[in-house]
């Protein structure tokens, strides 16, 4: 009865499906724990802000796929980053774990523009890494990181970081209380 009235108000509603979301991108933690020097809730806030956990997910006329929606010039140097064999992102379809190492290799290749910090990654990852250098450049003397990525060339970045920085969270906190309980 509870449940009924609170799903009916439409706030139970809302609730339960960031509840189904959050446990289809929380079911991806067993792989992202071994995704190299990127903490679980990056990873987390970026899966679910890119695909809330489907590994199939591809928007119809999209250049974006997969789990992380990868586009192909990001595949391709992600590769050629980790001496792979030329691919297509249409192998990204239904293989999460194959996203998850072409994001780690891609990361890894633009260490020296996100210095492994977690906002700078997802930055990277929205923006490429042209385009985070220079969103990161204009920070400081009072410029946010938000600020700065709104002013950028790249469409939504600063919504983008908004969002990571709040799912970030929210995955951070459910990983503590999952390991605490």
């Amino acid at each position: 009865m509870i449940i009924k009235e609170n799903l009916s108000s439409g706030e139970g509603l809302v609730q339960l499906i960031a509840a189904v979301l959050a446990a289809s991108v929380l079911s991806w933690t067993p792989e992202v724990v071994q995704v190299d020097n990127v903490e679980p809730a990056t990873m987390l806030a970026l899966i679910h802000m890119e695909s809330t956990g489907d590994e199939g997910s591809r928007r119809a006329g999209s250049k974006y796929h997969g789990l992380l929606q990868i586009s192909q010039p990001y595949m391709d140097d992600a590769l050629e980053y980790a001496g792979q064999p030329a691919d297509t992102v249409d192998s990204l379809m239904g293989d999460g774990r194959y996203s998850l190492q072409i994001f780690s290799w891609h990361m890894q290749r633009y260490q020296s523009v996100h210095n492994w910090n977690p906002r700078h990654i997802a930055l990277v990852h929205k923006a490429g890494p042209v385009g985070a250098q220079a969103i990161l450049d204009r920070v400081g003397s009072g410029v946010t990181l938000i600020d700065a990525a709104e002013a950028s060339s790249t469409p939504t970045a600063g919504e983008f970081m908004r969002r990571f920085d709040s799912f970030r969270q929210i995955y951070n906190s459910a990983i503590t209380s999952n390991s605490e309980g």
